[in-house]
Parts: C-alpha cells; sequence; structure tokens
C-alpha cells in the first residue's frame, strides 16, 4: 500500500544519498528519478477523494471536476480545499526543493523530503484507519 511505497522511496532516496556523497552521479541519479517515478504513479483516496494525482495538470483538472460537483452540490466545499492542498503542497515541495539546492548542496538538500516522508509516514499510520493506495492511473 501507500505506506509501503512511501518506506522504499525512503530507502531509494537514502541510497541516492549515499551514492552521491561517493560521488557516483549516475546511479544515484537513477535512484532518485526511480524513487520520484514512484510518486508519481502513486494515487490513494480519502473520504472517496481521489489526491496523489502524479502531475500538476492532473491536479488542477481533478480541483476543475471537483469545483463543478461543489456547484452542483455533489461535493463539499472541504473537498475542493483537500485536492487543492495536494496543488499547494506540489508548489511547496518545487519552492522548497529550489531553495534547499541554493541554500545548501545536493547531499544535504535530499535529507528534508526523506524526513518529510518519514513524518508523513508516521502521521498516516497514526491518523487513519485505512487509505485506499492504488498504482492504477486510472482511478
Amino acid at each position: 500500500g501507500m505506506i509501503q511505497i512511501m518506506l522504499i522511496e525512503c530507502v531509494l532516496l537514502s541510497l541516492s544519498l549515499v551514492m552521491d556523497s561517493v560521488h557516483d552521479s549516475l546511479p544515484s541519479f537513477l535512484l532518485l528519478t526511480f524513487a520520484m517515478g514512484m510518486q508519481n504513479r502513486l494515487q490513494f483516496a480519502i473520504n472517496g477523494l481521489i489526491l496523489g494525482k502524479g502531475y500538476m495538470t492532473g491536479v488542477l483538472y481533478a480541483i476543475g471536476t471537483t469545483l463543478a460537483q461543489w456547484t452542483r452540490k455533489e461535493k463539499s466545499g472541504i473537498d475542493v480545499l483537500i485536492i487543492a492542498s495536494t496543488w499547494i503542497a506540489f508548489l511547496s515541495g518545487a519552492v522548497c526543493g529550489a531553495l534547499s539546492l541554493w541554500v545548501v548542496d545536493d547531499f544535504f538538500s535530499l535529507i528534508f523530503p526523506i524526513i518529510f516522508i518519514m513524518t508523513l509516514v508516521l502521521y498516516v499510520r497514526a491518523h487513519f484507519d485505512s487509505i485506499e493506495t492504488s498504482l492504477n492511473p486510472k482511478l
């Protein structure tokens, strides 16, 4: 499920970090892109809302669809906010990633996503009984 995928991502990012520290950039790059690809494919549903769209345009499409459903009273305003928060998370991640590369070197900039993913795993395990997960892009 989602938790296992996120843990695998942490392992891949950690291995990429180690490979980068010994200046072996190609394996480091391959591990990093594999972890990013896993994240792009992960989709999950909370309260019937499909979250985790892998691309910015997919999230914007989901926001538009949910807004249209909200105007027809098929979805609640909170549903729109939940989906919009995924787009805000994308944007925040892009800004934080760029800033971390600017402020610290690439070795230490990978530590931040590893810590974030691990914190998210602990939070999800503590606060959600079940989360439907899927690697199927047709959700």
